[in-house]
């Protein structure tokens, strides 16, 4: 877990725009999530680029996606 973290963090430095990242199951996306808290990775990975996880729920859906409209709105009138 902790050198995908760490390849997360480098990749994102690299690529351009955003980073998807899958996971085969939610139970090992919370693991690796609860283990990157705890270790520092999502910091560094937001650090790099903003770091959105897939709700569970239909209501939260609709919350992350306008969290990140708006970020991206917010990049756009900023820097360009």
């Amino acid at each position: 877990m902790a050198s995908l973290g760490n390849t997360v963090v480098n990749v994102g430095r690299v690529v351009p725009h955003g980073l998807l990242v899958f996971f085969p199951s939610y139970p090992v996306m919370d693991k690796t999530i609860e283990y990157w808290k705890e270790k520092g990775h999502c910091g560094r990975i937001e650090d790099v680029k903003p770091m959105f996880v897939e709700p569970r729920g239909k209501g939260t859906f609709t919350e992350v996606c306008t969290r990140s409209i708006h970020y991206y709105y917010w990049i756009l009138v900023m820097f360009h």
